[in-house]
């Protein structure tokens, strides 16, 4: 994960293509939005699940991506 300006951006990396999450905030970091994008060479992302299986994926779409800004430190 990274700053980029106003946005955070974290890169995913699977055995065979990459997901992006970008979040976007206004100015004074009190409101955001945020997206979700996947890719792969041919259209086909292979990934690893937790149990060791390996999967691909030959469609995959984010709907409904939401965030908000709170008060506080989520470290503590």
């Amino acid at each position: 994960m990274s700053f980029r300006g106003n946005e955070l951006v974290a890169h995913v990396a699977y055995a065979s293509g990459a997901g992006q999450m970008t979040i976007r905030f206004d100015p004074a970091f009190s409101t955001c939005e945020g997206s979700v994008r996947f890719g792969s060479e041919g259209g086909k992302a292979i990934y690893r699940r937790v149990n060791g299986e390996v999967r691909q994926l030959t469609s995959l779409q984010a709907s409904s991506v939401s965030c908000r800004v709170t008060a506080g430190n989520p470290l503590q």
